[in-house]
């Protein structure tokens, strides 16, 4: 926020935000989205969590809580997105920050591979 305090000019077009993680597991994505029609905040939010309920049950997470990295220590999932760090950039563009845990994430989506191949 600080940021439109210095360059008033750009509004509403930038927004940042800074993230120390301190933790040896847990990353962050910073994911940029352009849409070919308007978004809003909240469209992007029910998206995210229809997708969550549905498509990418128990790999996405929507989580609503005010959370730290260390929180994302040991998740399953191999998203966890904070509601409130999703922001729209202008009318087409979203901004969505992603906790992930590096390891464990990526051991439970071998799991869901190995028990989809060994269904098939």
């Amino acid at each position: 926020k600080a940021i439109s305090l210095v360059l008033p000019h750009l509004g509403p077009k930038i927004t940042g935000l800074a993230i120390r993680v301190p933790t040896p597991n847990v990353s962050l994505v910073d994911l940029s989205l352009s849409f070919k029609k308007v978004v809003s905040k909240a469209s992007v939010q029910h998206a995210l969590k229809d997708a969550s309920k549905h498509a990418f049950k128990g790999i996405v997470s929507i989580d609503e809580e005010r959370l730290v990295s260390s929180d994302f220590i040991s998740s399953p999932f191999s998203a966890i997105v904070i509601d409130d760090q999703i922001m729209t950039i202008g009318e087409k563009n979203a901004k969505v920050l992603a906790w992930y845990d590096n390891e464990m994430g990526y051991s439970e989506r071998l799991i869901d591979m190995a028990q989809y191949i060994a269904q098939n």
